[in-house]
């Protein structure tokens, strides 16, 4: 049976068709892995005890049960969600925006993919434009969103070594090059900042909602226009549990309060146990750890691994252990890199004793590896 060219494209290996086959399986209990790999976020008692109240609240009301379950929602999403999200970005950013300025997506993956293929590619004057990464490394699922290739175009970052085994990458502005040919700058930056000529993309994820797949974009009116319409043809509705279950936090603004006091300690408590776990286990072998900035990932660089992070990936997969290859990171890098095939990301989300034991694992296998060239 033959595929169409589309069709052929979207069904062959890639890192995030990769990276959710481990994580579903793994989560799924059909193994004993030990999933340091995927994006699955924690499982925050406070927030799912939150949550599980909600759905009792929603299920014991008849008329919001029967809204929630028996109607389509508009193709930008649910409006009372989308309203409380303005007045929260109104009230604590001092943003101006309105309910025409936010749609919502399946996920932060979807937006993406309508994003990108709505300012790169080809268009009707015939010219081809791309995405500028001003660092990579960057997300793993930005490389396969475009419907052609050559949608990306990255720099390779300057490297600054810290103490403690820490490095971070910082963006070489002196090699950007942006002239007509780029339709649009991503990039993942840690301050919060909006104006017309910036798209924000949020998820609900985090928060604990993953499987909610509720993305968040806020843009001028023609972005969310069109991409409520790409909502419409391909999906009718946006889904509606993800707002429902998180409208109250938001209307409250309760949802800052526990991202500051609940969220970030617990994961800021879990990236220090698996930082200090490393430190332990590769004591005696060449590593760095990136800075941790807020993310629910470590990134390790092995300066000079003897073996490419994808077959380091492949040997702890068989030996249960799941992480990622670092190689998947780089969409838009033109030439051999060598620094590419020396990091891997490892997950930190996990209960601590699946991470350390995890660790210990990985800190073995590259041992070994180093010990054996």
């Amino acid at each position: 049976m033959q595929f169409s060219k589309f069709a052929k494209r979207y069904t062959e290996h890639s890192g995030i068709v990769q990276l959710m086959e481990d994580l579903g399986e793994a989560m799924s209990g059909s193994g004993n892995m030990l999933m340091l790999g995927g994006g699955n976020p924690a499982h925050i008692p406070v927030m799912e005890a939150f949550f599980q109240e909600r759905m009792q609240r929603l299920v014991q009301d008849p008329a919001e049960f029967s809204h929630f379950i028996g109607n389509y929602d508009p193709p930008k999403g649910e409006p009372r969600f989308i309203e409380a999200l303005a007045e929260l970005f109104n009230r604590e950013y001092g943003w101006g925006i309105g309910p025409e300025n936010i749609v919502l997506t399946a996920g932060s993956q979807s937006a993406f993919f309508l994003l990108f293929n709505m300012l790169a590619g080809e268009f009707p004057d015939g010219s081809f434009k791309r995405i500028l990464l001003p660092l990579a490394p960057e997300y793993i699922g930005y490389g396969d969103v475009g419907l052609k290739d050559g949608y990306f175009v990255a720099n390779r970052p300057d490297i600054e070594t810290l103490p403690d085994h820490t490095f971070k990458y910082h963006v070489d502005f002196g090699a950007l090059e942006i002239d007509e040919s780029i339709g649009a700058l991503c990039v993942s930056d840690a301050s919060l900042y909006w104006d017309r000529h910036i798209i924000l993309c949020w998820s609900l994820s985090k928060l604990g909602l993953p499987a909610a797949r509720t993305g968040i974009i806020i843009a001028k009116e023609a972005v969310g226009e069109a991409v409520a319409g790409m909502n419409g043809i391909f999906n009718l509705a946006m889904g509606s549990l993800g707002p429902t279950l998180a409208l109250d936090l938001v209307r409250s603004g309760e949802v800052i309060r526990l991202s500051d006091t609940i969220i970030k300690p617990y994961y800021r408590r879990k990236a220090e146990f698996a930082i200090d776990c490393f430190r332990k286990q590769l004591d005696g072998v060449d590593y760095y750890i990136h800075k941790a900035e807020g993310a629910i990932f470590l990134w390790l660089w092995f300066p000079g691994l003897p073996i490419s992070s994808e077959e380091l990936y492949q040997r702890l997969k068989a030996k249960g252990v799941l992480v990622l290859s670092g190689h998947y990171f780089f969409p838009g890098i033109e030439g051999d890199w060598r620094h590419r095939d020396e990091c891997i990301r490892v997950s930190y989300a996990m209960p601590d004793e699946v991470v350390s034991e995890g660790i210990r694992m990985i800190a073995d296998e590259v041992k070994k590896a180093v010990s054996s060239k």
